[in-house]
């Protein structure tokens, strides 16, 4: 919404998804985000594609090691998922709780995208760049902390959540910077 203007009928597919997802809804509204992130009507993502799809790759793998760690830091084992669940997957709860946090991934590397290009060397600055997202600001309820502080705070709101000590996880809204 904030690259178009309007979201393209994703909020309404999103509300259609159901357990299992069944219809295939994610898809269908990956068909529609892929391309309109990118201002590329041909982008699908593709974990080998020698494109911005690398770029993704990266800011993912920080990501998920960084929410890895506040829930561990928060007395949680990050392979026991509750969406997610595979016996050889180490990182199923932090695959769960990343899931809000990915749109900061997809905005940063679009913003590369925009400015630079798709085929370019996945360097140090372009890496530097796509984990700055994780140490950008967030505002929520009057606060600005980083978004890396944001994770450890859902993190140990999931562990209270788990405890019954809390019914929702904290996320801070404007994920989508």
């Amino acid at each position: 919404r904030r690259r178009r203007g309007d979201d393209m009928g994703l909020e309404a597919i999103a509300a259609q998804v159901r357990s299992g997802d069944v219809t295939n809804r994610e898809a269908m509204a990956a068909q529609r985000y892929w391309p309109a992130l990118f201002n590329d009507p041909d982008f699908r993502r593709r974990r080998d594609a020698p494109d911005q799809n690398r770029m993704l790759n990266y800011g993912y793998a920080a990501l998920r090691a960084a929410v890895g760690r506040a829930l561990c830091a928060a007395g949680l084992h990050p392979s026991l998922g509750v969406h997610h669940r595979d016996r050889t997957n180490p990182w199923c709860l932090a695959d769960d709780l990343m899931e809000p946090y990915r749109p900061l991934i997809d905005e940063e590397t679009a913003e590369i995208v925009a400015s630079i290009g798709g085929d370019i060397a996945l360097d140090g600055e372009v890496k530097a760049q796509i984990v700055g997202a994780l140490h950008g600001r967030i505002e929520h309820e009057g606060e600005s902390r980083t978004v890396m502080d944001w994770i450890g705070r859902s993190a140990s709101s999931m562990a209270q959540a788990f405890l019954g000590e809390r019914r929702q996880l904290l996320l801070p809204e404007g994920l989508w910077r």
